[in-house]
């Protein structure tokens, strides 16, 4: 699956998958995130309320994306805080890598890692 967008100096197309990739990577850079997946039971990236499927282009335009992650978190931080800050970086990384905003960033906690 291809993300696409286009600008005065031409056409840029970034596969879902590293769209995926470039979220996980910033949302793992959060003190007291284990682990980051996709949920199971709704799909890790919907445009315009759609979910994606394997021949949908998503337009990288600023409010059409919505993302959706799981974390595994460690015992010992506040829930709340770490889930605010993962949806923080993930809306910097799609701005600083793409110049978007997604509508929304959705994290559920899936697990906790008890010491």
């Amino acid at each position: 699956m291809i993300a696409e967008f286009e600008r005065e100096e031409g056409v840029t197309r970034v596969s879902v998958s590293t769209l995926l990739d470039i979220v996980q990577v910033a949302a793992k850079k959060i003190p007291g995130v284990v682990n980051v997946q996709m949920p199971r039971n709704k799909a890790g990236v919907v445009v315009r309320e759609q979910p994606l499927n394997a021949s949908d282009k998503v337009p990288l335009e600023d409010g059409v994306l919505e993302i959706n992650l799981v974390l595994t978190l460690r015992e010992d931080c506040q829930f709340h805080q770490v889930a605010l800050e993962v949806q923080k970086a993930v809306f910097e990384a799609l701005r600083d890598y793409f110049g978007i905003s997604p509508r929304r960033v959705n994290v559920g906690v899936q697990e906790v890692v008890w010491s």
